[in-house]
């Protein structure tokens, strides 16, 4: 993923970032974050920008894994479970209430 300033954001997928690594000595890679030069980025994220930007533009690139299809549809089927589970055990609010303390907590919204 690419941060763009403060609210902008680009997911770039490369080849290398869909390859799964399976070897158990491989330290999970902690997220970070450098700033580039718009001359730095690759053409294939360039491209992505509804204009080109000025020459002398920097940017945050934040690098992060990237999850396969297999461990975002198995974090989906977690998520699912864990509401499921929720669900059975009682642990629910009517809608009404919710949206009823939504709008106690956030006046004229």
């Amino acid at each position: 993923m690419l941060v763009l300033g403060e609210r902008q954001a680009l997911n770039c997928n490369s080849d290398m970032e869909k390859r799964a690594v399976t070897s158990k000595s491989v330290k999970t890679l902690e997220p970070f974050t450098i700033e580039v030069s718009a001359s730095e980025l690759p053409k294939r994220v360039l491209d992505r920008f509804p204009e080109p930007p000025a020459a002398d533009a920097r940017f945050a690139v934040t690098v992060e894994p990237a999850e396969s299809e297999a461990e975002k549809l198995a974090a989906l089927q977690r998520d699912l479970q864990a509401g499921l589970d929720d669900l059975a055990a009682g642990r629910v609010s009517d809608g009404k209430d919710v949206f009823a303390r939504l709008k106690e907590r956030f006046p004229g919204g």
